[in-house]
Order: C-alpha cells, then sequence, then structure tokens
C-alpha cells in the first residue's frame, strides 16, 4: 500500500506528461519505507505552553531517527490500470502535480500553495516486474518553520 499510498498523498491537478501504468505483477507486495524526519511541522506553537513546546520539541527530535516499516499489500490490475496516482478530482485545488510515467519509472512533483505549502517529489524505478525502488522527499512549511521527510522505499513482490 505504502508504494502506492505515498504518492497517492500527492493531491491533484495532474499534468500527465507520459501516463504509463508501471510494468509490474500484481498481487501481494512487501514494502520496506525508511523515512527520516528534520525540522519541526509547520504548526503555531505561540499557543503552547513551555511544557507543551518541549514535549512537541522532544517528540520531533526522537523522530529524527531512520524509521524503518515493512508492510504487506495487495496491488490489484485495477490499482494499475485506474492511475492512482494521477489524483481524484476533488483534491486540493492549490495543488499543482506532474506525473512522468513509463512502464519502468513513475516521476510525481507536486508543489501546494495553499494554507499549508508543501512540495514533494517521489521516483519510483522498477528494477523488474517483481522489484521496485525509489525514493520520496517532502517540505512541508516554508523557511525555518518548514519539515522535511526523506523516504527510500524497497518494494519486492511475494505472490500472485
Amino acid at each position: 500500500m505504502y508504494l502506492y499510498r505515498a504518492v497517492l498523498l500527492l493531491g491533484v491537478g495532474a499534468a500527465a506528461v507520459y501516463a504509463e501504468a508501471l510494468d509490474i505483477k500484481t498481487g501481494l507486495w512487501e514494502v520496506t519505507v525508511t523515512t527520516q524526519s528534520n525540522g519541526m511541522p509547520p504548526v503555531d506553537t505561540s499557543k503552547l505552553t513551555p511544557e507543551q513546546r518541549a514535549r512537541l520539541e522532544a517528540m520531533m527530535k526522537e523522530r529524527r531517527k531512520p524509521e524503518t516499516t515493512v508492510n504487506k499489500n495487495c496491488l490489484t490490475k485495477d490499482d494499475l490500470d485506474q492511475s492512482l496516482f494521477l489524483g481524484k478530482k476533488d483534491d486540493e485545488p492549490s495543488c499543482k502535480k506532474d506525473v512522468v510515467s513509463t512502464a519502468r519509472s513513475l516521476s510525481v512533483k507536486e508543489q501546494c500553495n495553499g494554507n499549508q505549502k508543501s512540495t514533494t517529489d517521489v521516483k519510483l524505478d522498477a528494477v523488474s516486474r517483481e522489484n521496485v525502488k525509489g525514493t520520496m522527499h517532502m517540505t512541508l512549511g516554508e523557511g525555518a518553520r518548514a519539515m522535511t521527510m526523506d523516504s527510500n522505499i524497497s518494494a519486492k513482490w511475494v505472490s500472485g
């Protein structure tokens, strides 16, 4: 699920430069994602007590350590055919997304300029029909109040 969930959070306004589905097997996939965050989330902390602010800062400091998750999820032909990577019509209108997709690679770049400014860059490569590798870089907020998240994605087909 994270393989395409990571891309699904990218919003709308998709401008598909070339939209061909990745040529990968359907079925059960094991997806390993290692993510590291830096910075503070772009939230107004002026109304927090000093204790609440200290807890938030401690929590964010802990999140700077790389975190790895492993999930197993089913990928169907419909998931690939329906271009899940292109977003939904009712997504955030302040976002602009560019998608370049071939049988072997997928690149999605999104910039949102609404209340919550963000940029996201996802790159996936189908090393084979049973192996996908990729990266995701996301920036939430801007300037000194920006938070970044970097992920390495590795997915392998388990069974059909």
